[in-house]
């Protein structure tokens, strides 16, 4: 598995489909969120944070996603929108 380089961190409707396109151009492998629809990956998403006492209001969600994903990828870069 490759490292995570960049985490384009944002809500809805703030440029984040952009700024996944930009970073397509640039070469980088992206997801985005709009594939939890598109491909069915809602239980995916739901199993990642299974066990955890999350909560799962946006502005929290945000935050725990992206601290989690930067103590497993401590050199990742983090754009926020």
């Amino acid at each position: 598995m490759s490292e995570l380089e960049v985490i384009g961190a944002g809500f809805g409707r703030t440029g984040t489909f952009s700024l996944k396109t930009a970073l397509e151009v640039l070469g980088y492998k992206t997801h985005h969120m709009e594939a939890v629809a598109v491909l069915g990956q809602a239980r995916t998403w739901q199993n990642i944070h299974a066990g955890t006492n999350v909560d799962v209001s946006p502005l929290n969600f945000l935050f725990f996603f992206v601290s989690k994903k930067l103590e497993i990828c401590p050199f990742s870069k983090c754009l926020s929108g």
